[in-house]
């Protein structure tokens, strides 16, 4: 079962199979106190409404992966990440498959 927690416009945190995926963080760390730490974070556009670097560098934990088209990874080089340990994926066109960890 998947369970969604809307936050506003595209940010939503998303609780499925001991996953937890925050999609399109914006909004700073306060829209996020009280919820667990994401796994998986999803940014699916450059957009303000769906990408803030400062909310992004205040909910990363080091261990999250962060799946994101090239366009937004490109524009977060400004963002100091060297003592994150955050595997980057690259979204191109076609469909994305995410594995609970109860299914591995």
């Amino acid at each position: 079962m998947v369970t969604i927690h809307p936050i506003s416009h595209a940010t939503a945190i998303l609780k499925w199979g001991g996953e937890i995926i925050y999609t399109d963080p914006v909004g700073g760390a306060s829209a996020f106190e009280g919820q667990r730490k994401p796994t998986l974070i999803l940014i699916t556009d450059i957009h303000w409404d769906h990408l803030s670097a400062e909310t992004l560098a205040a909910i990363l934990p080091k261990d999250a992966s962060l799946i994101a088209p090239k366009a937004v990874v490109d524009i977060l080089p400004g963002m100091d990440m060297s003592s994150n340990e955050t595997a980057f994926a690259y979204i191109s066109p076609g469909i994305l498959r995410i594995f609970p960890k109860c299914a591995r």
